[in-house]
């Protein structure tokens, strides 16, 4: 398993992973978890981790993964982070095309190192919880990227999708898969298949990687309708959504 994920881990993530001065709006929340110390700078106003670093007996995988980790959620509220920062980490360190496992994909069914993390992070966050009255319960956060996103018009909208998509097709062996794209709403795409070389029966899985690629290189937050069409004459069937 740790083989679909070696190569993203090869790249340098380090500058995320060390304390500022602490500011008067913020505290520091220490968790202890299987040997581990994770430190966070949280600003109690809008409740951002503001710093992160970690300390104790840790091997070389799990402290190259901490390092990436240490990159993703800083500037992340901390409920965001508690509630999908391992999830971003391991999509982020995935290789393109690849899934570990069948079905859902968490912490628990992938590599131990994510799971010790996520018993981290989501131990500060119930500390933090507990020492800061009036957090939301309730994760509103929107990634900021997506507000740039919905200032552009449709025809560049589909330029960029359409760049994003072919790359992975190349990446996965399907160039020469027949599609169209339409936009829905700022949020929202539709993708039509004519020709795709594998079962139509996959066609769902193979457009959900597609919605997952192109929100880890656009960093928008965007899903996917799809419609099944063996040809450009066959009515259309009824958009599903992934």
């Amino acid at each position: 398993m740790l083989e679909i994920y070696k190569e993203n881990l090869s790249r340098n993530s380090y500058q995320n992973c060390e304390f500022k001065n602490i500011n008067t709006d913020e505290i520091e929340i220490v968790v202890i978890d299987n040997n581990i110390t994770l430190k966070l700078h949280v600003n109690i106003k809008n409740h951002v981790v503001t710093g992160i670093t970690y300390s104790g007996v840790i091997d070389g995988l799990l402290k190259n993964i901490l390092n990436h980790f240490c990159d993703i959620v800083i500037n992340l509220p901390i409920l965001e982070a508690s509630n999908h920062g391992v999830l971003r980490l391991e999509y982020l360190l995935r290789a393109s095309g690849e899934k570990p496992v069948d079905g859902i994909i968490s912490p628990d069914n992938t590599l131990p190192e994510f799971k010790i993390i996520q018993s981290l992070i989501r131990r500060g966050f119930k500390n933090y919880q507990a020492i800061v009255k009036g957090i939301p319960n309730n994760n509103t956060y929107i990634v900021p990227s997506a507000k740039v996103w919905t200032k552009l018009g449709d025809e560049l909208k589909i330029e960029k999708l359409t760049e994003v998509i072919n790359r992975h097709l190349e990446n996965i062996n399907q160039s020469s898969c027949d599609y169209a794209i339409s936009i829905v709403n700022s949020m929202r795409i539709e993708i039509v298949v004519y020709k795709y070389n594998d079962s139509m029966e996959t066609i769902g899985s193979f457009l959900l990687e597609i919605e997952k690629y192109i929100q880890r290189e656009l960093l928008v937050p965007i899903e996917i309708m799809y419609a099944e069409r063996m040809d450009k004459n066959r009515t259309r069937t009824k958009s599903r959504k992934l």
